[in-house]
């Protein structure tokens, strides 16, 4: 059932800045005009669209491709035709069978024909409770994770979150950024309606440390304030999976990839995952260096290229990873060769900021530069960028 138009207004105001300065910051380019059709459009997605356009559960991409096309200063002419190429594909939005409730919430869990009653069900719950609450006791609480359902089955919420290869929370994700509490709905609708494909790396002690009554906040906060001596660099971790015979690559299966590495290997990524703790205590953007002016080279700013391509590249893919990388080029790029810690990485005294622009370029050069007449490539494969 569609929300009436002014809850819609509710759940999509303009999109807002970003709620941080880790955040990605917007482009210059965003004018009203921009503003009042991305969010034009996100309420027509939002009413008129399933979250799944074919029966394998290929997601609907058509939200957040339109608001990284806006924060990358696109105009409304190429946030609409984004739109449109998207909407194409796009499974129209149906009545669920029945409703969802706070008693029956949990009953319906990994049934798409129940998205529209979890749309209009969370809709609502963030609507009259906010944004922590409704988290706290529909994602991240105990009962939302290891409570009785209709099933005997557990809600497991979080896994839930983070199936279908993260795209619920990353329709959470960009609700929150931008501001939308639709589009956080929609994250929420999704998990509830994706099956449970991690049980075996999140499992049920990953998430009994907080107790019921602790917020999420204060719960995040006493996770990650401070890393203990213990705690491993991420590169040195990347070093040690690479090293590790247990998690050898195998020919990969292009849909169910996920499935089987989760199925087979997750107990050992769970591991390797402990190994690292979250420091905030060191987190604030280095100074930019003054000295990095080049008279010589072609593209005095390599970014405008990538950025100006991306942004009407027909791959919905291309320009969120492009926006990202920029985004921690702006934070890491002025670091020098050496910073980063991993000693066992081989080659790792080699990496430095210049990360970040080299793989947002080589990812242009795979999917082609459409914008200056390339033909787009072929982006589902796995050969990475290099000659074996």
């Amino acid at each position: 059932m569609p929300a009436p138009p002014e809850d819609l207004d509710l759940l999509f105001p303009l999109p807002s800045r970003p709620p941080s300065v880790l955040s990605p910051n917007a482009s210059a380019g965003l004018t009203s005009e921009s503003t009042e059709t991305v969010t034009r459009l996100l309420k027509e997605n939002h009413v008129k669209y399933h979250c799944f356009f074919n029966d394998k559960g290929f997601h609907n991409h058509l939200s957040h491709h339109i608001l990284a096309v806006y924060f990358l200063g696109g105009t409304p002419k190429v946030i609409q035709e984004a739109n449109d190429q998207q909407a194409k594909l796009l499974k129209p939005a149906f009545k669920s069978p029945s409703a969802i409730d706070q008693g029956n919430w949990a009953d319906h869990l990994g049934d798409e024909l129940y998205y529209d009653a979890y749309l209009t069900f969370f809709s609502s719950e963030l609507l009259k409770t906010g944004l922590e609450p409704t988290l706290q006791r529909y994602i991240f609480s105990p009962d939302a994770n290891w409570g009785p359902t209709e099933t005997d089955k557990h809600p497991e919420m979080v896994s839930r979150l983070l199936a279908g290869l993260v795209h619920p929370f990353i329709f959470a994700g960009y609700g929150l950024e931008f501001g939308q509490l639709g589009l956080v709905a929609e994250g929420l609708a999704q998990a509830a309606v994706h099956n449970v494909r991690t049980s075996n790396l999140l499992t049920r002690k990953f998430l009994e440390d907080s107790a019921a009554t602790e917020s999420l906040v204060s719960a995040f906060a006493k996770k990650v304030s401070l890393k203990s001596d213990n705690s491993v660099s991420p590169l040195t971790i990347l070093a040690r999976i690479e090293k590790d015979p247990r998690l050898a690559p195998k020919k990969p299966n292009a849909l169910r990839f996920f499935d089987i590495t989760i199925a087979e290997r997750g107990q050992i990524i769970a591991e390797y995952a402990a190994l690292w703790e979250a420091d905030t205590s060191t987190s604030e953007a280095p100074t930019p260096n003054p000295e990095t002016l080049s008279k010589d080279n072609l593209y005095p700013n390599a970014w405008y290229p990538v950025l100006q391509s991306s942004v009407v590249h027909p791959n919905e893919h291309l320009v969120k990873l492009e926006r990202s990388l920029s985004h921690y080029a702006s934070l890491y790029g002025t670091s020098p060769k050496g910073r980063f810690n991993a000693e066992e990485l081989s080659g790792a005294e080699l990496l430095d900021g210049t990360l970040f622009i080299r793989t947002a370029w080589l990812s242009l050069e795979r999917c082609g530069w459409a914008r200056e007449g390339e033909e787009e490539l072929v982006y589902w494969d796995f050969d990475g960028f290099y000659d074996e």
